[in-house]
């Protein structure tokens, strides 16, 4: 909790306002010990609207094995607590993919993931021009950030009828 705290301050301070959402790196918001300390912080911290929590929940169509191994680590759990405790999350996570693809398979990925999009789903990418030294994951940051600035997603965002927005708004409870 107080490694939390210290993070929400940093943001805070940098930004001169609250986040809008917050998640972890490799899914660390969802781990049992994690989930619990972040929902008590969070409802406790901020009034409404509460920052959304992303919850890394793969869609409902078919998951691949990497999507449900990600959601067992606690998404589900998170959910629940985060409900109970007035704190808004996204309803599926999107984007979930081996890292290793060639530019025309990404964008055949992208298709289907913006095919399945549900209203609130959230699509994780890892768009960077460079990677940083020893960064495994740089092609694919290399190719995401080229994909997500051509006219081929803003095609396809186009085809399946997907906006891209700020999730504050979507996720913001009622008073």
């Amino acid at each position: 909790r107080v490694v939390i705290e210290q993070q929400l301050d940093l943001v805070e301070r940098q930004w001169k306002a609250p986040p809008d959402h917050v998640d972890g790196h490799q899914h660390v918001q969802q781990f049992a010990g994690v989930r619990q300390a972040l929902v008590h912080c969070l409802a406790q911290r901020y009034g409404q609207p509460r920052p959304y929590l992303r919850i890394s929940r793969a869609t409902a169509r078919p998951r691949a094995f990497k999507s449900r191994v990600i959601a067992a680590l606690g998404a589900g759990a998170l959910a629940v607590a985060a409900r109970r405790a007035g704190v808004p999350c996204a309803s599926e996570l999107s984007g979930v993919y081996d890292f290793s693809s060639q530019p025309q398979r990404y964008a055949c990925l992208m298709e289907g993931w913006l095919e399945q999009a549900a209203p609130g789903c959230i699509l994780m990418c890892h768009p960077a021009r460079a990677g940083a030294r020893g960064d495994a994951i740089a092609p694919a940051r290399a190719l995401e950030f080229d994909y997500l600035g051509s006219d081929g997603f803003a095609a396809a965002l186009q085809r399946h009828g997907v906006s891209v927005v700020r999730g504050a708004g979507l996720f913001a409870l009622p008073h």
